[in-house]
């Protein structure tokens, strides 16, 4: 089924412990937040992170779609989803 390849290929539930994804916010203190998924992959031996940023909107609706994103990725969640925007890309 592709959308389930597909799917593996983005969280790494099918790759090595070190790969994977989930989606976090961004907090900006004025009441928003950026929803965000961040991604870690080995590869080559050396290991590679990122965040793509897709969408700001009111806090609760950021921290809502987050639990939401996360809850249908496979695996376990990080300990922390949310992070102040000051420590965006890292």
């Amino acid at each position: 089924m592709p959308h389930s390849k597909a799917r593996s290929q983005i969280t790494g539930g099918s790759q090595g412990p070190f790969e994977r994804a989930c989606y976090a916010v961004y907090a900006h203190g004025d009441g928003t937040g950026t929803v965000a998924l961040d991604w870690y992959e080995t590869s080559d031996g050396r290991d590679f992170m990122g965040s793509i940023m897709f969408m700001r909107t009111e806090i609760e609706a950021s921290r809502s779609i987050v639990r939401l994103l996360n809850a249908n990725l496979p695996g376990g969640l990080p300990a922390r989803t949310e992070y102040p925007a000051e420590e965006e890309g890292g």
